[in-house]
């Protein structure tokens, strides 16, 4: 399978998939994940950036919502159904919530509150397009 990486830059802080802090927990169901987490449909506040993840794009949203929140989509732009995975850490959590499957337009919104001031969340998107993966991530840090 061959990979194509792309990472976006924010504050200094490249995050390309690395987790800060030890072993880290994944949740995918809103049974396992913890306060603060959640799947949403639509993203509250306004879109912050938008990062290319090969011919998709990774869009991040952010809000005054529940002392901060910050909710992330990635769109395939593409026809068809593809391979995609959003995921979403808040940097003093070691649980990362994932929204992953087959779409035909997104995968998200993938949302994590209570981003204040030091605290950052860290984003990652994954997206197969004919066995190619492609890849990209942000951090977007409190006020």
């Amino acid at each position: 399978m061959k990979r194509v990486f792309a990472t976006a830059a924010v504050a200094g802080l490249a995050v390309t998939g690395l987790v800060i802090g030890g072993p880290t927990a994944s949740a995918t169901t809103t049974a396992t994940a913890p306060p603060g987490y959640g799947t949403v449909a639509t993203c509250p506040g306004s879109v912050w950036d938008t990062f290319p993840v090969g011919p998709g794009t990774l869009q991040i949203w952010r809000s005054s919502v529940n002392s901060g929140t910050v909710c992330a989509k990635l769109f395939d732009n593409l026809a068809g159904s593809h391979y995609m995975d959003v995921s979403i850490q808040r940097s003093d959590w070691a649980t990362v919530w994932h929204d992953a499957g087959t779409f035909t337009t997104y995968a998200g919104g993938v949302a994590v509150y209570g981003v204040t001031s030091g605290k950052c969340a860290y984003v990652n998107a994954k997206l197969n397009v004919n066995g190619t993966v492609y890849s990209g991530g942000s951090a977007v840090c409190g006020p």
